[in-house]
């Protein structure tokens, strides 16, 4: 079954349309067991970089995208090879945020207290992480600055947490679309000026 589109009715005076989309789901289960330490932890992130999407069908409108441009990770590249047949330009930019070492230890956690140290880590800009809500921010308003000078109707196909701060970015500059809390994998959310 094809994946909804997201949007908003067209509006008088639109004249840009970007597309977000997020990969495809990753063929890779969870950690299996009870606790996990973070060497495995760690180690699943790096192999689900290299793992095979599961193709899907994506529903894209009736929007002929004249510009696209991908994380260039495995799984967002595959994803923009499905659903755009132009060129596609990949950028390291539009990567995931990385997950840095939490502890010197290699201790052992259930995975969702993991879950939630990780994102506590990152959102509160934790010292054993590389990159914070304001770098990513920085480096999602560079992106788009390069992306948006193109002045043209471009789909972008990226990660989750990547797109929660294009969105929040397409935003502030005055591109109105929908609101989400968790992007889904293989479904298009457009923004239009």
């Amino acid at each position: 079954m094809p994946t909804v589109i997201e949007t908003l009715p067209p509006q008088e005076g639109m004249n840009m349309r970007v597309g977000l989309l997020r990969h495809f789901r990753v063929n890779k289960p969870l950690p299996k067991g009870r606790f996990i330490s973070q060497s495995d932890l760690l180690q699943w992130f790096d192999e689900t970089e290299e793992a095979e999407v599961e193709v899907s069908d994506v529903e894209m409108g009736d929007i002929e995208w004249q510009g696209c441009y991908s994380s260039d990770l495995p799984r967002a590249l595959a994803t923009a090879q499905h659903v755009h047949s132009g060129e596609i330009i990949p950028l390291s930019a539009l990567r995931e945020v990385r997950l840095d070492p939490l502890f010197k230890r290699n201790i052992r956690l259930p995975l969702l207290v993991w879950a939630v140290l990780t994102k506590f880590a990152f959102n509160t800009s934790h010292r054993s992480q590389e990159e914070s809500p304001a770098l990513l921010a920085r480096r999602v308003e560079g992106v788009l600055d390069d992306i948006l000078a193109e002045e043209q109707d471009v789909l972008i196909v990226s990660h989750g947490l990547i797109m929660l701060a294009l969105k929040s970015e397409l935003k502030r500059r005055g591109f109105t679309g929908p609101d989400f809390k968790t992007p889904l994998n293989a479904k298009l959310y457009v923004y239009e000026t």
